[in-house]
């Protein structure tokens, strides 16, 4: 009996150590409109965080009739102290009851570490829960490889066909201007809305919009989970998938592609016990990323499989 406990009690901390944990940070109901409210979170309630956690934002409502006036329609974005943490996500007219998800990259860490407090902002939204998702540690080989991209920026399905799940890829982007800014504007700034975005071919589906900083060299990363939904955008006026790394001006700056690098996951040597029918708890996005419940209706995927949901 003593034996048969043991083993169940090394299996519950094998499968802990892999589980996913959440925190919530802050819950209500907020409108996201004209008037600019925000959840400030301050960095002592964040902590610990590392990179690889997540931050989850759950939207009860997204309707582009809450400020008529903004032309991207709903969107929800978060800051450090007020600078640009994470790009605009894009939501559909309409969605309800659904969690977007920004996962912390290394650089993103950095700026956090840097700050005080985050802020979630947004347009045509309603907020009504900010957690923190907390991730096992993944590793990565140490040397990654280049892809190719052409003139416009854009890689193709078949080149990424050997990466999938946590396999990561890095896009780096150099940003150079001029060093004269408008009184009041801090030095090394950049000034505008935004300077580059990752999206699907066509460009119906956005994985981020790429935030202003200031100039210099930087690089926004995502899993290939992240991108699938882009990487499959069914809607391409292309005759094949993939994804394009955008890059534009912005005001006084000029936004530049340097390289995109795939890397793959390096395995702990600890394994989750899986049921070959799949997690039917496991959670469910939508072709963009956005993670959605069971209500929502259209093409769905869930343990690594698309289907559609009524």
């Amino acid at each position: 009996m003593k034996k048969i406990f043991t083993l169940i009690t090394v299996m519950l901390i094998a499968v802990s150590t892999n589980a996913q944990t959440r925190r919530t940070l802050w819950e209500g109901s907020l409108t996201m409109d004209n008037s600019w409210p925000s959840v400030q979170i301050s960095k002592n309630d964040l902590l610990p965080y590392k990179t690889g956690d997540a931050l989850i934002i759950t939207i009860s409502s997204a309707d582009n009739t809450i400020n008529t006036g903004w032309q991207w329609g709903s969107q929800v974005f978060v800051n450090c102290d007020w600078k640009t943490l994470f790009g605009a996500k894009t939501l559909t007219n309409g969605e309800t009851n659904i969690e977007v998800v920004f996962t912390l990259s290394d650089e993103e860490v950095s700026q956090i570490n840097g700050g005080s407090e985050i802020e979630v902002q947004g347009m045509n939204v309603v907020v009504t829960k900010v957690e923190l998702e907390e991730n096992e540690t993944i590793e990565y080989e140490t040397t990654g490889t280049e892809l190719e991209m052409d003139s416009y920026g854009q890689i193709y399905k078949d080149q990424l066909t050997d990466y999938s799940g946590k396999d990561k890829l890095v896009f780096t982007y150099k940003v150079e201007g001029s060093t004269d800014y408008t009184e009041g504007e801090e030095s090394g700034s950049v000034i505008g809305w935004g300077i580059g975005a990752i999206r699907s071919l066509g460009g119906n589906v956005e994985v981020a919009s790429i935030g202003v900083k200031g100039i210099g060299e930087y690089n926004i990363q995502f899993t290939m989970d992240d991108l699938q939904g882009a990487i499959e955008d069914t809607n391409t006026t292309y005759n094949t998938n993939g994804i394009a790394f955008a890059m534009w001006n912005c005001k006084n700056a000029i936004g530049s592609r340097v390289s995109i690098v795939a890397y793959k996951a390096v395995s702990t040597g600890i394994e989750k016990v899986i049921s070959e029918t799949g997690n039917v708890n496991a959670p469910i996005y939508n072709l963009a990323g956005q993670r959605v419940n069971a209500s929502y209706k259209g093409v769905v995927i869930q343990n690594g499989k698309k289907f559609f949901q009524k």
